[in-house]
């Protein structure tokens, strides 16, 4: 399961909630775009991972969007 969708039912949220929190007078982020980043499809833009960091202070962005990355170059050194 997708980091992003593990936060998000660990906190209850629904994705068009976790979209209002993320949202801000600069940069909206709609339930679509949280999906479509929960099933792959597309890859978390620039503007949403500091959105995602300003509202979820708490989580490091590399742990979140680019674990499976890191998991693998790890394996592959081992």
């Amino acid at each position: 399961m997708n980091r992003l969708k593990q936060i998000r039912l660990k906190m209850n949220l629904t994705q068009e909630q976790m979209a209002d929190m993320m949202t801000s007078d600069k940069i909206r982020i709609t339930d679509g775009a949280i999906a479509s980043i929960e099933l792959n499809r597309n890859n978390p833009s620039y503007n949403f991972m500091k959105a995602f960091k300003r509202t979820f202070p708490e989580y490091k962005i590399e742990d979140v969007f680019f674990y499976d990355v890191w998991g693998l170059i790890w394996e592959l050194k081992k």
